[in-house]
C-alpha cells in the first residue's frame, strides 16, 4: 500500500501535465452537453477502474467477492464494467463496506476534476481499509489526542478549554484542565483567557 505522497511534477512532467489540462479545459468549453457527458464517462470508468483496482489488491477474485457481499457474480462484473451504467449510492455503500473503506459524494466544480485527472497514476486507486490505515500509523495524531482527552476526562467540570494543535484546529473540551503534559504539538487555551485578551486589546485600541 502507498504510504507516501507524490511528488509535484517538475520540468517536462509539469509541462505535460499543464498541457493536457489546458486541452480538457478546451474540451469542456464545447458544450454543456459535452461537459455533462464527459463527467458521466468519467465517473462510471474511474469507478470502475477502481472497483477492479481494490479488489485485485485484496486479492479477492470476482467469485469470492460477490460471495462476501452476498451477491451474485454478475454484480461485481456490472461494477467493474465501465460501459455499464453508473452503480447507485446505495451499491457504492454497499461496495465500500465490504472493502471498509470511506466514500465520498460530493457536487464539486469542474476545475477540481481537471486537477484529478492529470494527476492521476497507479497509486490513485489504492485505497487501503481501515485496519490498514491503523497500521500504517494515519490516525496517530488523533490516537494521542484521544488518549490525552481519556487521561484528563477524570478532572472535575469547570471552565471550557480549546485543545489546539500547530494546524490550527481548535477542539472543544469541557474540562478545567491543569498545566500537564499533553502530546507532542498539543497546548491548552483557555477560552475565558482568550476573550479577556481580546477585550484588553480592544480597549487600547480605543485608548
Amino acid at each position: 500500500m502507498t504510504t507516501g505522497t507524490s511528488p509535484l511534477p517538475t520540468g517536462v512532467e509539469s509541462e505535460n501535465t499543464n498541457s493536457l489540462r489546458q486541452q480538457l479545459f478546451q474540451s469542456l468549453r464545447t458544450s454543456k452537453e459535452y461537459r455533462h457527458a464527459f463527467i458521466e464517462e468519467s465517473i462510471r470508468t474511474g469507478l470502475a477502474a477502481q472497483t477492479k483496482a481494490i479488489r485485485e489488491m485484496r486479492k479477492l477474485d470476482p467469485k469470492t467477492f460477490a460471495e462476501k457481499l452476498n451477491r451474485k457474480v454478475s454484480w461485481i462484473y456490472r461494477l467493474e464494467d465501465p460501459n455499464a451504467p453508473a452503480p447507485t449510492i446505495a451499491s457504492l455503500l454497499e461496495e465500500a463496506k465490504g472493502f471498509d473503506i470511506d466514500l465520498q459524494v460530493r457536487f464539486r466544480p469542474f476545475s477540481e476534476r481537471l486537477d484529478e485527472l492529470t494527476k492521476l497514476s497507479d497509486q490513485s486507486f489504492d485505497v487501503p481499509s481501515f485496519d490498514e490505515e491503523v497500521a500504517q500509523g494515519a490516525f496517530a495524531e488523533q490516537t494521542a489526542i484521544s488518549a490525552y482527552v481519556r487521561e484528563t476526562s477524570r478532572l472535575p467540570l469547570g471552565q471550557g478549554t480549546t485543545l489546539q494543535n500547530p494546524g490550527g484546529i481548535s477542539i472543544p473540551y469541557i474540562k478545567a484542565c491543569p498545566v500537564a503534559t499533553a502530546p507532542a504539538g498539543l497546548h491548552l487555551v483557555p477560552r475565558g483567557k482568550r476573550k479577556h485578551a481580546r477585550g484588553r486589546k480592544d480597549s487600547k485600541r480605543a485608548a
